[in-house]
Order: structure tokens, then C-alpha cells, then sequence
């Protein structure tokens, strides 16, 4: 699949989309239009609608525009002491090397104006980045690529609602996965199960602070990226995610009516709710992402910047691990007891961690196949694994091999084998793990299906009154 990034052809499908609403804004005459209910492609409409003496409800096209432009965000949250990845944009090889010479591995490199993580990667060597810039995009004045110091660790994001004056987050989700995986992606987890009561006070800090000094009216997210002793923003979207309707339904709070609310001129401070943080309700909820793999034929879901799930599910429960088992069930996810599961990572998962996730599947039964290149890594280990060969490996898949887990160092390239081992788990209904952290999840999945404990299941109501 080509990766190549036209501008000419978001601009061309973006008049399509403004000369639409105009024709709907002269037909209705409305009070004024609210893009940030529509996503990223409705937010994009907002400076021609703004040119074109529309009014935009909420957050001004001014604000919209200051937090979409990565250069002048960062510039705002380096005059406001919050720390953000350094990140620059090169628009030739020249200045990308200069860049991995100021910077350092890892790095996560994407082109300007994408969604959805499009051609986004983490590349860890010169070697991974020659590769990218001559092969993923197309490097030019007109075609900035960005690249950005990566953050390796814990992944937040949290969902606000903003008057201009007062906030009120409704929840704050903590990504299973480490930074680097998509959020659409991601395992996520409300309430967040592992971050101090210090880093939630500091994430409703710069969430109110960046809130302010946008002009927030309406909804805004806010990514976050935690490696244990410093808090960066990632990204600010001034509009609605994925996981307001989520948070709405398991807090009880209804962002998107308050979000309205507030465009009309009201205040969070008379409502209900309140304005900061609000409670943590008394059981979680997991959002586990759900994937069309064996109906998207030659599509690679290998976990990784750019997004590849078309959907998602809800686990709730009193209990962590059986709220995780519920996620895994409710998205169709496999999950063996017994069997063996295949195992083949790049260089840089040859962790301690890695290996301990890695002793719990053989402590749990599973016997471990490798792939030769990582067999050397399990050895040092004292993991034992029985080393197969790419045809070996194909032929075992759905037989003796229930189960892959697989950490590229490239995805999405046809024709290689790890590409062709995980399309084949894909077609075979087996689970296919590729972040070490959702492997490590997934074995509560695994212990409470051998446990068989009854699941005890109530209504959304019951919940928010635990």
C-alpha cells in the first residue's frame, strides 16, 4: 500500500466538503455550525468556513488553528513551563540526519496533515530512518515530514469539557500499551489503575491550564505521555475523541450535551457536575480495540502509529483482570488455554520485561516456539523454545501454534515472512499479539478462562450505582 501524501487531494476533498456546508448554511440559516462533534474531518473545515464569515460555535477558529499547527503549540506550552517532546520538520535527508544527530534513537517520524497516524513509525536506527524517508513519504517544501523525540512509556489521555473559564474531566483513561501505539489501538483502562493521585493533580493542572490559554469552549483532548518522572503533552485535539462517548457512558456525565451547553453561553460551575476532576466511579471500564483483519485481505495489524482497529468494545467490572477478560470476549479475541504460541520480536523488546512476560506463558503451560532470530534472546533467558523455520512456522499455525506473538521491526511491508506468519494467524482466528504489553495483558485473559469462574454481568445502570 502506498504511503505517499498528497496535499493536492486533501485540499480538493476539503472544497467538496466546505462548498457542502455552505450549501446547507445559505438553505438553513443557522445560529452558527459546531465542528467539533465531527472529527478531525469536519475540524478541518475551520478556517474556509471562518474566511467565509461562518460562525463557529465554541472553540474560535483562532484557537483551532493554534493547537492543530505542532509549531506554534509547542511554542505556547514552552511559554507555559509543560513539557513536550522536542520534535522538528525537515523537508529534506540532509536536515532529517541533523535532526537524528540532535535528538538521538528512538524517534518517531510522520508526515504533516495526516490522520489516523498515517505513515507514522518509531524508528531506531540510521538505517530504519534511510529507509522511511526513501520509501514511506515523499520529502519536499511541500511535503514536511516531522519527526519527534520519542517517550518511552505510559500513554494517558484524558477528555475535558471547557467554558472558557472552568473545566470538568469527566475521567481520565490509561493506555495499556506503551507510547507509540495508536490510541484508537490501545487497551484502555478507566480509572487509571497505575499513575499516583500526584500525576492525575498534574494532568487536571495542564489540562485546565492549556484549556484557558486555548479558549476551550466545548470539548478538548488532551494526550499525555508519562516515563515515570515527567509528564509531556503529546497532542491536543480541540475537538471530541473516540473516548468521550465512552467516558460519558461509564461516569454518567453527557460530555457532548455540556459541551453544547457551554457553546450556548452556559457555565460548567451551574450544572450538576461541577467543574475539575470529577469522582472515580467504583468499577473499571476497558476499552479493548477491535480489528477486521481476515475480512481486510493483504492488511497488516501490526500495533504500532498509525491506526488499524475499525472499532472497539467495553469490559466493565468491580475487578480489573475480569473487566480485561471481558474486553478481550466482547471483541472476538481467542483465547487459548493450552497449545503453543510462536514467538518472534525485534532487537529492541529483548528486554528483562519481556522475558518475565515470556516465563508466564511457559509457567502457564504454553509451549514456546521462536523464530532464529530471537531464539539467542530466549536462550540467554533460560526460556525454553523450540526454534522453526519460516515454513515449518506456517505449517504449524492452527495446529500445534495457537497463538502468535510478534513485535515487528517493520510492519505493513507484503511478501515478508513475519508479514505472511501474522496474516495467517489473522485467517485462522488466533490471537496475534504485537506489543509485549497487550501480551502481558492478555494472560488475565488467559488465567480467568482456565479458571472458569461464572461472570457476573449487569446493566450499565447498576454499575454507575456500585
Amino acid at each position: 500500500v502506498s504511503t505517499d501524501f498528497d496535499t493536492s487531494d486533501k485540499l480538493y476533498f476539503e472544497a467538496l466538503h466546505t462548498d457542502d456546508v455552505m450549501n446547507v448554511v445559505k438553505k438553513e440559516q443557522p445560529l452558527g455550525v459546531i465542528l467539533q462533534l465531527g472529527g478531525q474531518t469536519s475540524l478541518n473545515l475551520a478556517e474556509k468556513l471562518s474566511k467565509r464569515d461562518v460562525r463557529i460555535l465554541g472553540t474560535p477558529f483562532s484557537s483551532i488553528d493554534l493547537a492543530e499547527d505542532r509549531e506554534k503549540l509547542n511554542g505556547l506550552l514552552g511559554e507555559m513551563n509543560i513539557p513536550t517532546p522536542v520534535g522538528f520538520a525537515v523537508t529534506d535527508e540532509a536536515q532529517a540526519f541533523a535532526v537524528v544527530e540532535k535528538l538521538g534513537f528512538p524517534l518517531v517520524v510522520r508526515p504533516s496533515y495526516v490522520i489516523g497516524g498515517r505513515a507514522m513509525q518509531v524508528v531506531y536506527s540510521n538505517e530504519e530512518m534511510w529507509k522511511y524517508l526513501k520509501e514511506a513519504v515523499s520529502l519536499s517544501m511541500e511535503h514536511p515530514v516531522i519527526i519527534d523525540q520519542y517517550i518511552e512509556g505510559k500513554e494517558i489521555e484524558v477528555d475535558a469539557v471547557s467554558d472558557g473559564e472552568d473545566i470538568l474531566i469527566p475521567g481520565v483513561m490509561e493506555h495499556i500499551e506503551r507510547t507509540g501505539v495508536h490510541s484508537g489501538d490501545s487497551i484502555s483502562v478507566y480509572p487509571p489503575h497505575t499513575i499516583s493521585g500526584e500525576v492525575a493533580g498534574l494532568l487536571a493542572e495542564y489540562t485546565e491550564r492549556i484549556s484557558k490559554s486555548l479558549n476551550i469552549v466545548g470539548i478538548v483532548n488532551i494526550q499525555y505521555a508519562y516515563d515515570g518522572e515527567k509528564l509531556f503533552v503529546i497532542e491536543v485535539n480541540p475537538r471530541a475523541s473516540r473516548t468521550a462517548p465512552i467516558l460519558s457512558k461509564v461516569t454518567g456525565v453527557p460530555m457532548v450535551k455540556l459541551a453544547v451547553s457551554t457553546m450556548l453561553g452556559n457555565k460548567l460551575r451551574d450544572s450538576a457536575y461541577g467543574t475539575g476532576l470529577y469522582r472515580n466511579m467504583n468499577f473499571y471500564a476497558v476499552k479493548t480495540p477491535v480489528f477486521s483483519g481476515a475480512k481486510l485481505t493483504d492488511v497488516d495489524i501490526a500495533l504500532g502509529p498509525e491506526m488499524k482497529s475499525t472499532g472497539e468494545a467495553l469490559g466493565l467490572d468491580s475487578d480489573l483482570r475480569t473487566a480485561i477478560y471481558k474486553g478481550f470476549l466482547a471483541a472476538g479475541v481467542n483465547i487459548p488455554v493450552r497449545g503453543g504460541f510462536y514467538v518472534a520480536l525485534s532487537p529492541p523488546e529483548w528486554t528483562a520485561a519481556t522475558a518475565a512476560t515470556l516465563k508466564k506463558y511457559a509457567a502457564e503451560g504454553f509451549r514456546l516456539y521462536s523464530s532464529n532470530g530471537t531464539s539467542p534472546f530466549l536462550a540467554e533467558n533460560g526460556i525454553d523454545a523450540a526454534v522453526l523455520g519460516f515454513d515449518e512456522t506456517l505449517r504449524l499455525i492452527g495446529d500445534e501454534i495457537n497463538g502468535i506473538i510478534n513485535v515487528p521491526e517493520i510492519a505493513n511491508v507484503k511478501g515478508g515472512n513475519s508479514f505472511d506468519i501474522r496474516r495467517k494467524a489473522v485467517e485462522r482466528g488466533l490471537p496475534l499479539l504485537t506489543c509485549m504489553d497487550t501480551a502481558e495483558a492478555f494472560l488475565d485473559a488467559v488465567r480467568m478462562k482456565k479458571e472458569n469462574i461464572p461472570l457476573r454481568y449487569r446493566t450499565l445502570e447498576e454499575y454507575l450505582s456500585l
